[in-house]
């Protein structure tokens, strides 16, 4: 439960992000929003809430204050991160203001066994986030078994182009238009391989595998 609500906001933009269990995970900025897709992405069964505690901390004044990070991320096998996101150039103008606060969460994240991490767009903007983007809503498409069948047995033979692997699998003209969106549903969720480091598009060279690699 979010110790903290995220309402709209004039001067940023908000709105949410579907998780593992199909709730809805907020978020108040875009780099929050993209980190939120690519650790998604990435990290299929992870489970993320957002503004999940409030860490107790005194200031430098003297002041005590609270502060909560951004989002609580389970990864499974007891891996827990507690994150912030900001963008680098606020991160390094405001080093002085986020130290006291950034110091509480790390103690507070040991004292539990998780992980503090601050992450920026360094961390966030990599050359796979725009297909993590276009993949992820296609992992929710609703699957036609026998036509991924046919996509991942021609996929067997080795590397191949999308168009060329549709057109191996699909004999009839009228049906391939129908193969594409399987195939990105095949590639969000780790049944065919790609390099997902560069642009996908039907000319992307695919490749069969049996299970999650990125």
């Amino acid at each position: 439960m979010p110790v903290r609500r995220i309402g709209a906001n004039p001067r940023s933009v908000t709105g949410a992000v579907t998780g593992a269990d199909g709730n809805f995970i907020d978020f108040e900025s875009l780099l929050e929003r993209d980190y939120l897709v690519l650790t998604r992405f990435q990290h299929p069964v992870a489970q993320i809430e957002e503004q999940p505690v409030k860490i107790p901390y005194v200031m430098d004044s003297g002041r005590k204050s609270h502060y909560t990070p951004d989002f609580l991320v389970d990864f499974g096998q007891g891996i827990n991160k507690l994150v912030e996101v900001k963008p680098a150039e606020v991160l390094l103008e405001e080093k002085e203001t986020f130290r006291a606060r950034f110091a509480a969460a790390a103690e507070y994240a040991s004292e539990r066994g998780w992980i503090f991490v601050i992450k920026s767009e360094i961390d966030i903007k990599l050359p796979v986030l725009p297909n993590a983007h276009f993949l992820i809503h296609y992992r929710t498409l609703k699957p036609k078994p026998d036509l991924c069948a046919r996509l991942q047995s021609a996929a067997d033979a080795g590397p191949i182009a999308v168009n060329n692997l549709i057109a191996n699998a699909i004999r009839e003209a009228a049906e391939r238009f129908s193969a594409i969106p399987q195939v990105w549903h095949l590639l969000a969720t780790g049944k065919l391989g790609a390099d997902l480091n560069v642009p996908l598009n039907q000319n992307s060279v695919v490749w069969a595998q049996t299970e999650w690699s990125r």
